[in-house]
């Protein structure tokens, strides 16, 4: 009366390969593959996950990150070894409106540059450089006029005349300033 051995016998199925794939595919990606990925989906919108997935050896889940950090920006860095001016020395050498004015002109630069951008980003992208640019006006007029009291001059000179730029008002206050000087000679 012997005991019966039973044997094990290991059945493979088909959730248990999907599964090993997926743990293989789970690797970090490097920031060049994320890149391509989301250039991928920007070019290619129809393009669903999986189909990334595999065409780039990763998970699904990688590919939707991928895709989510590159649209964020997040990819986007400076490389490491761009070396960084030194805060200190840009205070020295440049005011605020040209630290401002420099910015700007290098982010409608960049826009004008980069063709792959969404209507939508692009749309959000102008209306901060506009905000920017705005911004920039008043600082300008403010040191243009040198005066504590500059926005209350650019009021007068707006109540007069309502469709006046910023760049009107610095010609009119410099006009009335040359006036007055030469007036008092």
């Amino acid at each position: 009366m012997g005991r019966r051995s039973e044997e094990r016998i290991d059945v493979i199925t088909a959730d248990d390969i999907r599964r090993a794939k997926a743990k293989a595919r789970n690797h970090k990606l490097p920031t060049s593959t994320k890149m391509a990925i989301g250039r991928w989906k920007e070019r290619h919108p129809k393009t669903t996950f999986i189909e990334l997935a595999e065409r780039y050896h990763c998970s699904q889940s990688q590919a939707v990150r991928a895709v989510k950090d590159y649209q964020a920006g997040r990819l986007h860095t400076r490389p490491r070894n761009t070396p960084r001016k030194k805060i200190s020395e840009l205070v020295k050498t440049l005011t605020s409106e040209q630290l401002l004015s420099e910015q700007f002109k290098y982010c409608v630069a960049a826009l004008e540059a980069d063709k792959d951008l969404n209507l939508l980003q692009r749309v959000s992208l102008l209306e901060k450089l506009t905000f920017m640019r705005k911004t920039l006006q008043q600082i300008t007029l403010t040191d243009h006029m040198k005066a504590a009291d500059a926005n209350i001059v650019a009021l007068i000179i707006r109540r007069y005349l309502p469709e006046a730029s910023d760049d009107d008002v610095i010609k009119i206050y410099h006009e009335a300033k040359q006036a007055h000087l030469l007036g008092e000679r």
